[in-house]
């Protein structure tokens, strides 16, 4: 094969993907999963300490919010994308809807 064959095939085979987008859904999985993994323990650690059932149900709505809305501020940063920027707003709308329910649930314990 010559060279001219092997880059016209790489390039009909990758033409759908661009490496950027993959380093930037990869990267901001991972800032999404730690988000979830902190949210998640806090939220655990309250459940344990309170033994309220409640706060599990609001928390898992709350650490859903909050793992799409990081991914979102972060498809935002590197990329500077209007969606993005909105998708974030309205996540932390969600997120900030969310959190209240949860601190209803703590008020109403005391």
């Amino acid at each position: 094969m010559k060279k001219e064959e092997i880059l016209a095939k790489s390039r009909e085979e990758n033409r759908n993907e661009d490496e950027r987008e993959k380093q930037l859904r990869k990267h901001a999985g991972l800032a999404m999963f730690i988000a979830m993994s902190l949210t998640g323990e806090i939220l655990s650690l309250a459940e344990i300490i309170f033994l309220e059932t409640e706060i599990l149900l609001y928390g898992i709505q709350l650490m859903i919010f909050v793992s799409l809305g990081v991914q979102n501020w972060y498809f935002w940063a590197q990329g500077r994308r209007k969606m993005h920027l909105v998708l974030g707003i309205i996540w932390v709308v969600l997120i900030m809807s969310s959190l209240c329910r949860v601190i209803q649930v703590f008020i109403s314990m005391m």
